[in-house]
């Protein structure tokens, strides 16, 4: 049984880009904070910085983890889209956009 998501084609296309793009900024982002100096700082704040770094760091790099996960569930197979079942393309379906949200979930 294959499952699909009825939405217009590039849709599901669209979404995958986009999640991976987001997935490459926050990627990029939590490798710059790790590597920022914190020279410059007055040693009575050097403490405080360093834990922002280490708390924004680990949660970016989380959300670039989740990003790229939710671009992985959106596998291409034979130039279209399909799911292994209702509940992994409900999960998918959530990763898109608002106005595709309620797209219907089909078998082919």
């Amino acid at each position: 049984m294959a499952v699909t998501i009825d939405v217009p084609a590039g849709v599901l296309t669209a979404a995958k880009v986009a999640w991976d793009d987001a997935a490459d900024g926050l990627d990029g982002a939590w490798r710059r904070l790790g590597k920022a100096s914190t020279s410059g700082f007055a040693p009575t704040v050097v403490s405080a910085v360093e834990a922002f770094q280490t708390t924004w760091t680990d949660e970016l790099k989380r959300r670039a983890e989740a990003a790229q996960d939710n671009s992985d569930a959106l596998v291409e197979v034979n130039g279209g889209f399909e799911f292994v079942d209702v509940a992994a393309a409900e999960k998918a379906r959530a990763l898109l956009g608002w106005v595709h949200r309620a797209a219907p979930i089909g078998e082919r």
